[in-house]
């Protein structure tokens, strides 16, 4: 029987702050390909940041689909090379498209892209339903979720509903990635998915910008059980004998009884969680007993030190609460990453200034603490793009050129194309404001950079903007507060142990 392949078209040049370099699995693919596998399909799953495609496979009539998963930017301009190669070399080789933009564009991408279908939203039934019609069984027409085109004219069948209980899923089998998944981490950390969605509705958030249909009939926020995810821990550690792990959800701690639950399964069992995503709300002091010993990092973003700006992206965030719930955290031995939205629109500098402020002050509870800053990017359909074009006035771009040639970053011609609310001169400053920053506010915040001391020195403007860093907490101590490089040396764990490094 022919396989299917999958493929990530990921970014050439992927970068990492990790001492040594560890990177997300792509555990979308790996979903499905475990969900094929389990209905009697195998899949070849192909990184192409870290491996070459086997083109004389493809050639050589090994493969009866190939899927490939799309974002913003550089996955699309190579997903589109790949598909046309393809083309060129299989013609008859069907091609799927899927991930967000996909999504999102599935008739612009049908009629410009070399692709013959396009699976919209969760791929895990769609997907096999399409392998067994191209296996001859049943009618494209009754995939629902799937876009394709007849005659030329792209058809949109009906949408799917999403699958409320994620524990029809299998638990993902990670030794569909081969190599790449091995005790030592390298290239992928064990970065595990134990929920779909998130219960709130920022506005600049991609999570709400679905088919109306199943967004208003779907719950916002959806999990597997903690026994599931707990068989996947298990799964793990006997293929590689890993003790650490990492969450990646966009916030692990909505059901609180499901995290107490597997935070005291791996306390019981010796097993560390590198990094967990949450939200501030949910930090209660139960949970953050319950990760003591156990979750190194936790990460959760501010967005914004300006309560007004959380009004305009709909954050519900109480800052007066952050130094209290960092505080809490430290004293349990966790240091905490967070992250800022920068280039709002209504930005002022009085707003950049509450950011710096606020880290400020969180470094003197945590001098290890982190911060990073990212440069506003319109993600389509959300409803803070709404507001530039309607109550701003303002056009975006909405070609898929547009979107391929889209830079996430700052400093670049790209990238100021969607910041159509920013002069170039206020572009430019707030690319040297996040460079700072980012220093500044680094883990290790030692010493700054020549770029940054220079930046400060030649512009007033920004210098204002950061005055008072001189007096900003400094660990004393080069610190890296990674558990991996510690389990594979065979230490002893004490998470974040000041007193080892001279900081109580």
């Amino acid at each position: 029987m022919k396989k299917i392949l999958l493929i990530s078209p990921s970014y050439k040049r992927l970068k990492t702050s990790n001492v040594v370099p560890r990177f997300n699995p792509p555990v979308g693919l790996l979903n499905l390909a475990s969900f094929l596998l389990e209905k009697g399909y195998k899949c070849d799953i192909v990184d192409t940041a870290f491996e070459e495609i086997d083109w004389d496979k493809i050639k050589g009539g090994d493969y009866l689909l190939v899927g490939l998963t799309i974002f913003i930017g550089e996955f699309m301009k190579n997903a589109k090379e790949i598909a046309a190669k393809i083309k060129e070399i299989s013609p008859s080789l069907p091609i799927c498209f899927g991930g967000a933009m996909a999504s999102l564009f599935p008739e612009k991408i049908l009629k410009e892209y070399t692709v013959d279908f396009i699976i919209r939203h969760e791929g895990e039934y769609t997907l096999f339903e399409l392998v067994q019609f191209l296996n001859g069984k049943g009618s494209v027409k009754d995939i629902k979720g799937l876009s394709h085109k007849e005659g030329g004219i792209v058809v949109n069948n009906p949408p799917r509903f999403l699958e409320n209980n994620l524990d029809n899923f299998p638990i993902p089998k990670w030794d569909l990635l081969g190599k790449n998944c091995n005790r030592e981490q390298i290239p992928y950390y064990f970065r595990i998915m134990t929920s779909k969605g998130c219960p709130f509705s920022c506005s600049f958030c991609y999570h709400r910008s679905v088919d109306d249909e199943i967004r208003d009939k779907s719950p916002r926020w959806r999990c597997r059980t903690a026994e599931h995810v707990i068989s996947e821990i298990e799964d793990i550690h006997r293929l590689t004998k890993t003790r650490v792990y990492s969450f990646g959800d966009d916030n692990f701690l909505v059901n609180k009884d499901r995290a107490l639950k597997i935070f005291r399964y791996m306390k019981a069992h010796n097993f560390y969680v590198e990094q967990c995503i949450a939200h501030m709300n949910n930090l209660t002091e139960e949970v953050i007993d319950a990760m003591e010993g156990v979750v190194q990092t936790v990460i959760y973003a501010i967005e914004s030190a300006s309560p007004r700006l959380l009004k305009l992206v709909n954050k519900n965030l109480d800052l007066s609460r952050i130094p209290e719930v960092n505080k809490k955290l430290f004293d349990k031995r966790m240091t905490t990453n967070h992250n800022l939205i920068i280039g709002l629109p209504t930005e002022t500098d009085e707003d950049l200034r509450l950011n710096v402020e606020l880290m400020m002050q969180l470094k003197k509870i945590n001098p290890y603490v982190r911060c990073l800053t990212y440069l506003y990017f319109p993600l389509p359909f959300t409803s803070l793009n709404s507001y530039i074009e309607n109550d701003m006035g303002l056009t975006l771009p909405h070609d898929l050129k547009d979107y391929e040639d889209a830079s996430l970053d700052s400093g670049t011609e790209e990238g100021r194309k969607f910041r159509v609310w920013l002069s170039k001169e206020r572009y430019d400053f707030l690319h040297s404001y996040c460079l700072i920053f980012d220093d500044v506010f680094q883990v290790n915040n030692m010493n700054l950079s020549q770029q940054s001391l220079k930046l400060l020195n030649n512009n007033p403007e920004l210098k204002q903007m950061f005055r008072g860093i001189e007096k900003v907490d400094r660990p004393k101590v080069f610190y890296r507060p990674y558990i991996l490089d510690r389990v594979l040396n065979n230490e002893k764990i004490i998470l974040m142990d000041f007193k080892k490094i001279g900081q109580v």
